[in-house]
Order: structure tokens, then sequence, then C-alpha cells
């Protein structure tokens, strides 16, 4: 019970201070954040770091599922559409080596991506 009051805790003040360091700013800015360990680059106002808090195992299959997919083919490629800020395609590198072919439209994570 303490860990999980802790934990909505720690939610409500990052919300805060995303808020308070995107307020009038209609720029992105652009964060750090360590996702499985890696550094990953997002705008601050992303939800990934709630999301990964509130559901810390939701793209861990993914990763999974990418390795035994590698290890039952010799060749994998995989798209991701809608790749977003591009966590998936992290997570999808953790678990394979194949190409990874990245598609999305909006401009505004392309200052992300390059």
């Amino acid at each position: 019970a303490n860990e999980s009051l802790s934990k909505r805790i720690l939610i409500k003040l990052m919300n805060v201070a995303w808020k308070v360091l995107t307020l009038h700013n209609d720029n992105p800015v652009i964060v750090t954040y360590l996702l499985n360990g890696k550094p990953f680059y997002i705008n601050a106002k992303h939800a990934l770091p709630e999301m990964k808090l509130k559901w810390p195992y939701y793209d861990t299959s993914l990763t999974e599922i990418a390795c035994f997919i590698e290890s039952s083919f010799d060749h994998v490629i995989a798209i991701d559409i809608g790749a977003n800020i591009g966590d998936t395609a992290l997570n999808l590198r953790m678990g394979c080596s194949g190409k990874i072919l990245c598609i999305e439209p909006s401009k505004n994570f392309y200052e992300i991506y390059v």
C-alpha cells in the first residue's frame, strides 16, 4: 500500500514538473529519459514516463517477442508505423539486431529523431 501511494505521489510530482517546464513554452522541451537503461530523448510533455510508472511491464513483451522471432528466422525486418517518439523501436532493438523502419508522419517528433 505504501509503495502504491509513493508511486502515485511520484506520478503527480512528475506531472507538475512537466507542466511547469512547458507552461509558457511553445517550443518542445526535450529531456533525457532512461528507457530500459538506455538514454532516450523525449518531449517533456510526453506521457511515456507516467505510463512506465503506472504499468512498468507494458512494453517488455515486445522485446521478448522480437528476440524469439529473430532466433526462429534468419532475417528480420520490423516496420513501426506510427513510431511516435521511437520507444517501440528501442524495445525492438533490445530484442533483435535486424533492420527497423520507423514511419512517423508528425513533424513534432522530427527534432527528436535527428
